[in-house]
């Protein structure tokens, strides 16, 4: 895939470095003052509720595109590590896995959503979602709901729930295209084409990655190997108006990927260079009708949906393992406009999953109430009953409640419950090397209790949010050498997240975020990948008109690996920066690593020194 359209690439690439003086003052141009600067009035979806962020009382981070093009960034792995409180870990750069974790739960424990469909792996150990290879061309916004989210969402979101929401059709007819090049011989393109219409609409993406990489394993101990990837994503959604107030809704995503990876080869059975890769296939996608009711005061929704993965494993050339899984949702939703400040929502859901040969189902209930007593006073209240055939059932509820105490202070506060079932993977594994005969069978489910509650203070045109946390989650599943996957982890988090946006000059805009996460299991010793603190500054500057630039700094302290030697805390520089010449047309343009920092997100594995992008946008 990689050399599919190298005569274009050549081309493309002599245009771009002609203008290479340049090319490190350019981004896409986005003006820093535009927006929403709070994204207090952005309508979440995860909250499965016709809720803003200001109503929710749950801690919300939003990433949106204007934040996404002005720092050039590619992958969701890339995007959500911005957000306060969610810690990201590569095993490796290019198509290394890359998971999220928040507040220092799990991998496993995040729930990731891509436009409402469930989308993580139930044939993985863990079940979590890889970001590395989702491509954000598309995306309108990320949204990340911190805590227990299992009330509204289930099993998979006892640590939180990151939604991933694409663009939406445009009226008439639109199209645009990127391409940019860079460092180690990395390349992505699409093309995207969009209209609407009184009666339908439909958006359509296709996306090619490619780089030749670096070693995954770290350069810095002798391995030279160079681990590239190759990756295709096509995306699409649409609807129908078949009526008045019924509509039909679609959407669909297809990524293919081949990624090389470094092993453990013998006899040292060490991270070091191995000829591994994986080669991955994944769609998922929906299909919704939306009808309305006695005026619009009663929405119905009926939803499917369906993600599939295939996942083989090579080794110079010989397959060695093949993890294959899907899973089905089926959904019946409603919401009543109960009278003038309440809403209830509730719905019947049914998930079926497969996975390497293995089923598993859950049916569920659940009702969600918001009530606004008062004039800026939000309170939220739900309730949810999951069945699980394999670990019986669990009930599970949150309240949430936010005031608007005056024009500059609000003020927030949930509670949440959480629940997780065992992975298949992890119901059903046999630990030979344990001497086992069979699965553990007296594995039980997760669960969690947690607090926080947060102030929302804006001071002129500036604006700082601060929330303190607490969770705790009682049997974890982790791995044993006497059970094989067994419940001896009792996991508690306590801490804060803060960010920050201030305006200092017209043309200056300083934002950023900062978390503090005390995370213990129940032998006192830390969870792993969870820092202490992390961060992230960014300089926003707008010197002109259509020029912007951003200066980020992202930082990590030292961690837990979980086992081997703790690894060490760093700090990254970025810089990107845009000049839009003309309406729809942008060249846009990113250093990664500014000043050559040496450093590691999971022990053993490198990541890229100093290197840089720079590409080309148009809109018409």
């Amino acid at each position: 895939m990689r050399r599919h359209n190298s005569g274009l690439r050549r081309t493309l690439s002599g245009l771009l470095l002609a203008g290479s003086p340049f090319w490190f003052a350019t981004s896409l141009a986005q003006a820093a003052s535009g927006g929403d600067a709070t994204g207090d009035s952005i309508v979440i979806q995860a909250l499965r509720l016709d809720q803003t962020k200001a109503e929710a009382g749950t801690d919300i981070s939003v990433i949106g595109a204007e934040e996404i093009n002005r720092r050039a960034l590619s992958s969701a792995s890339q995007a959500v590590a911005i957000a306060p409180g969610v810690t990201e870990t590569e095993s490796g750069p290019f198509g290394g896995t890359s998971y999220a974790r928040i507040r220092g739960a799990g991998s496993g424990q995040t729930l990731v959503l891509v436009d409402g469909v469930p989308v993580n792996d139930p044939s993985s150990p863990g079940g979590g979602f890889d970001l590395s290879t989702f491509d954000l061309t598309d995306v309108a916004q990320i949204e990340v709901l911190k805590g227990p989210q299992s009330t509204l969402w289930g099993s998979d979101a006892i640590g939180g729930v990151i939604s991933i929401v694409t663009k939406q059709p445009e009226a008439g007819f639109a199209w645009g295209g990127l391409v940019e090049g860079g460092s180690f011989n990395t390349w992505r393109e699409g093309a995207t084409i969009s209209g609407g219409g009184d009666r339908a609409d439909g958006r359509l993406s296709a996306m090619w990655r490619s780089s030749d990489g670096i070693s995954k394993a770290d350069e810095r101990d002798g391995n030279t190997e160079k681990d590239g990837f190759d990756s295709f994503s096509l995306s699409g959604r649409g609807g129908v108006q078949i009526a008045e107030g019924v509509r039909a809704d679609f959407t669909g995503r297809w990524t293919t990927a081949d990624i090389a990876f470094d092993g453990f080869p013998p006899p040292n059975f060490v991270l070091a260079d191995s000829n591994e890769n994986t080669k991955s296939d994944e769609r998922n996608g929906s299909a919704t009708l939306t009808a309305l009711a006695f005026g619009g005061r009663i929405q119905n929704t009926l939803q499917v949906t369906r993600m599939e993965i295939d996942r083989k494993n090579y080794d110079t050339g010989v397959e060695t393992s093949r993890n294959k899984g899907d899973q089905t949702g089926y959904r019946y939703s409603g919401q009543v406009k109960v009278a003038a400040g309440q809403t209830l929502g509730f719905g019947v859901e049914r998930e079926e999953s497969s996975a390497n040969g293995s089923d598993a189902s859950t049916n569920s209930l659940f009702a969600l109430y918001e009530w606004s007593p008062v004039k800026r006073l939000t309170l939220t209240g739900g309730v949810r009953y999951d069945d699980d055939d394999r670990y019986g059932s669990a009930t599970t509820g949150k309240l949430a409640a936010s005031w608007q105490a005056t024009e500059a202070l609000r003020f927030r506060a949930t509670w949440g419950q959480g629940f997780m079932a065992p992975t298949i993977f992890q119901s059903t594994y046999i630990c030979s090397f344990c001497g086992l005969t069979e699965p553990n069978a007296d594995l039980k489910a997760a669960t969690s209790n947690a607090y926080d509650a947060g102030v929302d203070w804006t001071i002129g045109s500036a604006v700082i949010s601060l929330t303190a946390f607490q969770q705790k989650t009682k049997n974890l599943i982790d791995f044993s050498y006497t059970a094989g996957y067994d419940n001896i982890s009792l996991a508690k988090q306590s801490g804060v997240d803060a960010s920050i946006r201030v305006p200092v000059a017209r043309w200056l805009t300083v934002q950023g975020g900062y978390a503090y996460i005390n995370g213990k299991d129940g032998f006192g010793a830390d969870l792993p990948r969870v820092p202490l603190n992390s961060g992230d500054l960014e300089l926003i500057v707008t010197p002109m008109a259509r020029l912007t630039g951003s200066l980020a700094v992202r930082y990590t302290d030292d961690q837990s690996d979980g086992f081997g030697p703790r690894v060490k805390g760093w700090s990254r520089t970025d810089l990107s920066a845009g000049w839009e010449f003309s309406p729809g047309f942008e060249v846009y343009g990113r250093i990664e690593n500014l000043f050559d920092v040496h450093y590691q997100e999971i022990g053993g594995y490198g990541t890229p020194g100093v290197s840089g992008l720079v590409g080309i946008r148009l809109r018409k």
